[in-house]
């Protein structure tokens, strides 16, 4: 009796910290959002159209879910409709929309979980553009696939690859980023160069024509990252300046015009910038503060500054002094604190943002929680388990009679450990094992979470 008060107390001291803080790294897709935690899975939430969440359907994920039960999942990227990553050991996937061969499988079918691209294990970045993606190897080599329409594979030719192809002879590259139909790169002697569609200026090149093969832009050998998404780029120095170029209709060069920009163009006069992150017609950059900045289109409050006003210079995303990293995507936004905390905002209306209810756009962070999947969208007070703490039934009491859809229960770290279809409102949890649960509850659409102790 006295070992089970003890897990009792434990565990509901356990239940009053924070489960939140268990994020690695993110990526944003156009109406989606991936993550992986820093157990090493992947987890994703929104839209889910072309099976780019990865759970094997085409069924939207109102809060995370968990993709596979795999651990050693590295780096993430996503753009448009597809995503590709990096495991551990250096071998390369892609999932999502496949049109254009972006997914470098060499089939046009769109894949709905993770795909193993080829056997190699030396991969070590990878950017998705919106149909086209790149990819660093070991000792900096260049390869690229997917839509070469607009030159975007810089191999001077305008034919699709379905496969990997070498881009550059050069075995020193860098960084690289990736728009809509152009790409950029950072040498490893500091050296930028672009190549694809140049109509909006993309090439910064001072004019509007494409290139074919990457090409110098400039003679600065001082560049030190890059970043775009949509059909503008930002860019950093290595005397932390910040730098922009290619279309602005919306301000999201931040040159407090809306005329595109041909060249790189310094934004302002501060010299403390460390990271930037081009969304699709918005922008972010991080000072050495870890303070957060954004401006550009915020017609769905994708700036996070709490209004929806658009904003033409750089504007600071509340106060906060902790941030990590910060994901533009296309019209909602994702970042990293340095706690290891996640947080959302802007369009939400295919769920994007993670909280279960996508009857709401933010215009201000709100953090994705990590263990309880989402936030309550019923009443608390009329939905309700019972009893709690319980060791063989536990009753749920639902607002309005609502039928139930489908009860899952979660462990502390997020991993779903019992699911059932049942529209009853009491589960057997005999066979469920001491410890402190999450049960997620979908009712007429709608998503309520509560924490419960089976002792």
């Amino acid at each position: 009796m006295k070992t089970k008060k003890a897990l009792l107390l434990l565990l509901i001291s356990i239940s009053s910290i924070s489960v939140a803080q268990c994020w690695q790294s993110t990526a944003n897709g156009a109406n989606y959002t991936l993550a992986i935690k820093t157990d090493g899975t992947l987890w994703g939430w929104g839209w889910n159209g072309f099976g780019q969440i990865g759970d094997g359907t085409t069924i939207d994920a109102p809060t995370p879910i968990q993709i596979g039960t795999d651990t050693d999942w590295a780096h993430i990227s996503a753009n448009g409709n597809h995503n590709s990553a990096i495991k551990t050991n250096g071998t390369l996937w892609s999932w999502g929309e496949n049109n254009y061969g972006q997914l470098g499988d060499n089939t046009n079918f769109d894949k709905h979980s993770p795909t193993q691209i080829g056997t190699d294990t030396n991969w070590t970045t990878v950017e998705c553009g919106t149909y086209h993606t790149l990819a660093l190897k070991t000792g900096g080599s260049l390869w690229g696939w997917g839509r070469n329409y607009d030159w975007q594979l810089g191999n001077n030719t305008f034919v699709d690859s379905a496969i990997p192809i070498n881009i550059s002879p050069s075995n020193s590259w860098l960084k690289i980023t990736a728009g809509v139909n152009f790409s950029i790169a950072i040498h490893n002697d500091g050296s930028l160069w672009s190549w694809g569609d140049g109509y909006r200026g993309e090439m910064g090149q001072g004019d509007d024509q494409p290139k074919k093969i990457p090409t110098q832009i400039g003679t600065s050998k001082a560049w030190t990252s890059i970043s775009a998404t949509g059909y503008h780029i930002l860019a950093t120095k290595n005397d932390n300046t910040l730098w922009g170029w290619g279309g602005n209709e919306l301000n999201q060069i931040g040159n407090g015009t809306t005329a595109d920009v041909r060249i790189p163009q310094q934004i302002g006069a501060d010299t403390d910038w460390l990271q930037v992150s081009a969304g699709y017609r918005h922008s972010f950059a991080m000072k050495q503060n870890h303070t957060l900045w954004a401006w550009g289109w915020n017609n769905s409050g994708q700036l996070g500054i709490g209004n929806n006003t658009t904003a033409t210079v750089p504007t600071q995303v509340g106060t906060d002094t902790n941030w990590q990293t910060i994901d533009g995507g296309g019209n909602h936004s994702v970042a990293l604190k340095q706690d290891n905390s996640v947080w959302a905002w802007g369009q939400n209306g295919q769920y994007q943002l993670g909280n279960g209810d996508n009857n709401f756009n933010f215009n201000y962070p709100i953090e994705v929680n990590c263990s309880s999947l989402g936030i309550a969208s019923f009443d608390q007070h009329s939905f309700f388990i019972y009893p709690n703490p319980s060791t063989e039934v536990l009753n749920i009491q639902t607002p309005n009679n609502l039928q139930i859809d489908s009860r899952i229960f979660f462990d502390i770290y997020g991993k779903k450990v019992l699911q059932d279809q049942q529209n009853s409102n009491s589960i057997n949890i005999q066979n469920l094992s001491s410890g402190l649960y999450i049960l997620q509850i979908t009712a007429d659409g709608k998503t309520f979470q509560s924490k419960f102790i089976k002792p």
